[in-house]
């Protein structure tokens, strides 16, 4: 293509030789710029085709998980990672994430600030006297945005609005009669 631009430029204007070309290297881009999307979307369904999980011991896994996220309350560590949380319940890191992503449709970070958020929940009702940095840091996370994102994200409202919405709240309301308040317990859903 390049060699027929060139060998054409005699004949046409030196534009018409330098838009073609550049027609042709465009081209070529987009061509291999789709053919990569193509391997990408290929590899993404393939995600776990080698790691085939009975479905009793992805149920024990998720029954495991939740359990001891609860007992040790690992979500409170700031430097938790999927590795820790993977040795502490005796499975491989690509085990936990594959439990997670396909029974919970979670990925590891929503999973653990879904648990950090309920909790920061908690302080927010119980020790209306932090501020929210101190929740945030209480409640395990590193960085007061991060805190506020993931609040946002899994409430609907902020931590201020939250709050704010306790106090306007008559005595005798529980705090899980407050709006946008997350189950308590990860609900496994079957597959077919």
């Amino acid at each position: 293509m390049i060699l027929i631009a060139y060998m054409s430029t005699p004949f046409t204007s030196y534009i018409i030789g330098a838009l073609s070309f550049t027609f042709s290297i465009h081209l070529t881009a987009l061509t291999f710029i789709l053919q990569n999307d193509a391997k990408v979307d290929a590899s993404k369904k393939e995600r776990y085709q080698n790691r085939k999980l009975t479905e009793e011991d992805a149920l024990s896994l998720l029954a495991l998980l939740n359990q001891t996220m609860h007992e040790q309350q690992l979500y409170l560590n700031p430097n938790l990672s999927l590795a820790l949380l993977a040795k502490k319940v005796g499975n491989l890191q690509t085990t936990v994430s594959q439990v997670l992503n396909e029974h919970l449709k979670k990925s590891f970070n929503l999973y653990i600030n879904e648990f950090r958020i309920q909790h920061a929940k908690d302080l927010l009702i119980n020790e209306s006297h932090l501020n929210m940095e101190l929740v945030a840091e209480r409640s395990g996370f590193n960085s007061s945005s991060t805190f506020f994102a993931a609040f946002k994200k899994i409430t609907g409202q902020t931590p201020a609005s939250y709050r704010a919405a306790l106090a306007s709240e008559p005595s005798s309301a529980s705090p899980t009669d407050l709006p946008s308040a997350p189950p308590q317990n990860h609900q496994v859903s079957s597959l077919p």
